[in-house]
């Protein structure tokens, strides 16, 4: 029987979801502070990906999924733009 509820898979897009979040008040904070192109991308990345990997890094889990996985790198970027 197919199971339609996985929770591994529902982690993830909670996770990327809390990214993109991140990433888009990275972005409206570049933009109160008239950042250009590059320091926009820069801030909107780290603040969406910083608490992600903070939490890894004290769970002592290895390196930070937010590394491993493109997905986190196209919604925060995607998020940014």
């Amino acid at each position: 029987m197919h199971e339609f509820f996985d929770p591994d898979q529902v982690f993830r897009i909670v996770d990327i979801a809390a990214v993109v979040a991140n990433g888009l008040l990275g972005g409206a904070v570049a933009r109160a502070f008239r950042f250009d192109i590059v320091g926009f991308l820069l801030l909107a990345v780290a603040c969406g990906m910083g608490g992600g990997m903070i939490r890894d890094v004290l769970l002592n889990s290895g390196l930070p999924v937010a590394l491993t996985d493109s997905g986190y790198w196209i919604g925060a970027i995607g998020s940014s733009i």
